[in-house]
């Protein structure tokens, strides 16, 4: 119950410290984030994953 709160999910890792006991979760949320940098680089695709939408501030207020 208390891991699900913790949004902690799958298999952990249990660590004994003077305090207590410390539980990790195995999975790192950003593990993979090197990889789909990688493959972006990799694409030659250099768009923006949004298009550019000026805000009505930048349309009205903003001089180049």
């Amino acid at each position: 119950m208390m891991l699900e709160e913790s949004g902690i999910s799958g298999e952990v890792e249990l660590e004994v410290q003077p305090e207590g006991i410390l539980i990790r979760n195995i999975s790192k949320p950003r593990s993979t984030w090197n990889a789909i940098f990688q493959s972006l680089e990799d694409s030659d695709e250099d768009s923006p994953l949004e298009p550019n939408s000026a805000t009505v501030f930048e349309k009205k207020e903003w001089q180049w």
